[in-house]
């Protein structure tokens, strides 16, 4: 009887050990679990260049059109000629470069064209505005004991409202003891005003 008692208890202590290891296996350990921690930041404002015709003119030559991506030195836009070549006859002028062709100065997309084709336009008068990107950009401060902990592989999430933004790191730099971050956005969203105040989430390593 006593055999038949020992056995029977060694049975229930060995099913109930197994059972406790394979609960183990289910539980996440607190050490799995990333944290998380939000960064205080604002909006970048949108560097704006506005090209212009050093020469009046009638436009012949400007086949883009809003959102178009130029390349750095590409011809955006060209006069007729006809006022460069008086110009350039009764004042001496030697450069058309200056005076009758507007040039992407830097890469770039054209956000608004006022002077279409076969404008007529005078010297300095606005002709389309040119932005270095149409993306929505951001900028946090980063402390140096989260800068090694943030997955730069993985996005962060930009909240604003109620409404959360996928971001990317673009660019690190040194900013005093701390680290400035400048994050992109993959479209350019009119609600984020630049200036406004946001907050960056990233998960923490």
């Amino acid at each position: 009887m006593k055999l038949k008692i020992i056995t029977l208890t060694l049975i229930i202590f060995a099913f109930c050990a197994c059972k406790l290891n394979s609960n183990e296996n289910n539980y996440v350990k607190v050490s799995d679990i990333n944290s998380s921690k939000t960064f205080s930041g604002y909006i970048k404002p949108r560097l704006e260049t506005k090209l212009s015709f050093q020469n009046d003119g009638k436009i012949s030559f400007l086949p883009y059109k809003k959102g178009d991506y130029i390349k750095k030195g590409e011809i955006i836009a060209r006069l007729d000629g006809v006022f460069y070549k008086i110009k350039k006859e009764k004042f001496n002028i030697n450069n058309e470069f200056n005076y009758n062709i507007i040039i992407a100065p830097y890469d770039g997309y054209i956000e608004k064209i006022y002077k279409p084709l076969n404008s007529y336009v005078k010297k300095n008068e606005t002709v389309l505005t040119f932005y270095p990107n149409n993306k929505t950009e951001a900028e946090i401060l980063v402390q140096p004991e989260y800068i090694n902990k943030i997955n730069f592989n993985e996005n962060g999430f930009l909240q604003y409202k109620n409404s959360n933004y996928d971001v990317k790191v673009s660019n690190i730099t040194k900013s005093d003891d701390n680290y400035l971050l400048e994050l992109e956005l993959d479209n350019l969203y009119k609600e984020l005003k630049e200036g406004t105040n946001i907050k960056v989430l990233f998960n923490l390593n």
